[in-house]
């Protein structure tokens, strides 16, 4: 991974997690209410899946692209542009 990219992803760490630390734990009076536990079960866990997706899988997913667009162009390549 590039410095660059790694510097942006630990300068989007702290607020990424406090937001979603704040709605997960929100959720928490929900759990004691027999009728909204599956929703607040199902939102906690989704946002906490996201916000995995957002500090790896997008960083990762991104450095790969840029890695492939990086590659040189094979001669005879028909031109991409």
């Amino acid at each position: 991974m590039s410095l660059l990219l790694l510097c942006r992803t630990k300068a989007c760490l702290r607020p990424i997690v406090l937001a979603a630390a704040a709605t997960m734990l929100g959720m928490l009076p929900l759990l004691s209410d027999p009728l909204s536990v599956s929703m607040a079960v199902t939102i906690m866990a989704g946002l906490a899946f996201a916000t995995v997706l957002t500090l790896v899988a997008v960083p990762v997913f991104y450095e790969l692209m840029m890695a492939r667009d990086a590659r040189p162009v094979p001669e005879g390549a028909p031109d991409a542009a």
